[in-house]
């Protein structure tokens, strides 16, 4: 019996360590399944897990509508009164009626100009938009006037830079029939240049005056700015009058059997 209990106990001792950490890992697995199965079974925790599903249910509903009614007022509406909205289908509708020609036709201009840009093979390129930025940046006082003055045109950066480019393609378009004379860029100067140069005008001392010759290349630019704006109104009008212009703003838009088709094949517009 002695060598029979001796045997044993020299087994034991040389089984390797790693099948004993393989029964102990398995043994912990059994014990947690047994716990596990005894809080399932318990009916009070079930009871609790219910309750708990049920609530996180119910914020889950609230939240959800709660953000529903909230994109209402805030997407859906242009205000809330007292818990009314007023939709921004009625905003749109009497800014529609009011003010939707003369928007159309700033819009249907911005696209003549385009064109009539791509015509000629002239751009504007970043570097030209962020120099003129830079320049109105500068005749405002700074970047802290800038950005007070966005705000209260209730306009945004990207919108003033599609507003430079789109004149500065009338400079470029309309600017080259532009017709002046030495005489006219210093009577233009002296007239303008402290509107046109307010921060050097402002660093002057008393009695002293703009050089004309230092600013002479930027007076021009200014001054064909000027004269292109002037004459734009009328240049928009000789080209919307060459142009095929269906304008849905101001007369209801027509209605015909194949009319897309027959357009693409007869070449119409």
């Amino acid at each position: 019996m002695a060598r029979t209990k001796k045997s044993t106990t020299a087994k034991s001792k040389s089984m390797p360590k790693k099948s004993v950490a393989k029964t102990t890992k398995k043994v912990e697995k059994i014990v947690k399944k047994v716990e596990v199965k005894k809080i399932a079974d318990n009916p009070i925790l079930r009871l609790i897990t219910k309750v708990l599903v049920f609530v996180i249910v119910i914020i889950g509903v609230l939240a959800i509508a709660d953000l529903g009614v909230q994109y209402l007022n805030n997407n859906y509406s242009v205000a809330v009164v007292n818990g009314k909205r007023i939709s921004r289908a009625k905003w749109h509708d009497i800014l529609e009626k009011y003010y939707g020609a003369s928007i159309a036709k700033t819009l249907i201009n911005d696209e003549i100009i385009k064109q009539e840009s791509k015509k000629a093979n002239i751009t504007v390129s970043d570097e030209d938009i962020q120099k003129e930025l830079d320049s109105i940046i500068k005749r405002l006082g700074g970047k802290e006037a800038y950005e007070a003055a966005l705000v209260a045109s209730n306009i945004t950066e990207p919108e003033i830079k599609d507003q430079i480019k789109t004149q500065a393609l009338y400079d470029r378009v309309i600017g080259p029939s532009i017709t002046h004379t030495e005489d006219d860029l210093k009577a233009f100067f002296d007239q303008y240049a402290s509107m046109l140069f307010p921060t050097e005008t402002a660093a002057l001392k008393e009695g002293e005056k703009l050089d004309y010759e230092k600013f002479k290349e930027q007076t021009k630019e200014k001054f064909i700015t000027t004269k292109v704006q002037e004459e734009q109104a009328t240049w928009l009008e000789t080209k919307r009058e060459e142009a095929k212009i269906q304008d849905n703003s101001v007369e209801k838009p027509k209605f015909g059997f194949l009319t897309t088709l027959r357009n693409i094949l007869t070449g119409k517009k």
